[in-house]
């Protein structure tokens, strides 16, 4: 499986950032006083996702064994249930994983061609709950629109460690660089936003104006390649 790690994460976007430049990004940070700088950016990390991913959700199949005589917290309806954590904990593989899904595009019984013909709709989906009318008991493939799994993790003063990361992500391609755009807007909004909210002597005027010219710059960029996006082709069946 992909994944990136967030201390790595953080180092790409401080490089980048660099180039603006963006003097004492680390101090900047620690202005909060109440998270640290790595809980800063795990926020923004999580914020950046979700805005990524209005465009490049996670399309993910997955298999789950619905058993229609369960009891579940609504009658009639299946409950998903996310094991993602007992992934993490080394006790499922991966084509094991269940995800909460956002939304279902279709199933299809396990075995049969992911094919259009082969896919059926769900009665009704109301997260968590999926109702399956004229369903048997049995294990279906659920293709469905899901959050990427972002993981925090801390070492005892507050910095990244090797077990934070975000899955099914990679830097490669085009995708790859849309996110780290992405995570630079988000990074510049917070600093613009701590110039109308902080007294700031120790830092340059003329920084926060690098600020804002690198924001609006990468923001029309950004907005230009969302326009254009055309994610809901991976859907067509």
């Amino acid at each position: 499986m992909q994944k990136i790690y967030l201390k790595d994460l953080k180092s790409k976007i401080f490089k980048r950032s660099a180039l603006i430049p963006i003097l004492n990004l680390s101090e900047i940070l620690d202005l909060n006083g109440y998270l640290s700088g790595d809980e800063i950016m795990a926020e923004i990390f999580r914020r950046s996702l979700s805005n990524f991913e209005l465009y490049h959700p996670l399309i993910l199949e997955m298999n789950v064994y619905f058993d229609t005589t369960a009891p579940t917290g609504r009658p009639g309806y299946f409950e998903f249930k996310s094991n993602f954590q007992t992934y993490l904990d080394g006790k499922l593989d991966e084509d094991q994983i269940i995800l909460i899904p956002n939304s279902i595009n279709g199933l299809r019984i396990t075995g049969a061609y992911a094919s259009a013909g082969n896919y059926f709709r769900c009665g009704d989906y109301d997260k968590p709950y999926i109702q399956l009318p004229m369903v048997a008991s049995g294990r279906y493939v659920v293709r469905a629109l899901c959050s990427r799994p972002l993981i925090e993790s801390y070492t005892p003063d507050k910095f990244f460690d090797d077990s934070a990361a975000i899955y099914w992500m990679d830097y490669d391609g085009v995708i790859g660089k849309i996110f780290l755009d992405q995570v630079l807007v988000d990074l510049l909004e917070y600093i613009r936003n701590l110039k109308g909210n902080f007294n700031l002597p120790n830092f340059p005027v003329d920084m926060f104006s690098a600020v804002d010219i690198a924001y609006q710059q990468a923001k029309q960029e950004l907005d230009q390649y969302y326009l254009q996006s055309n994610w809901m082709g991976d859907l067509i069946m």
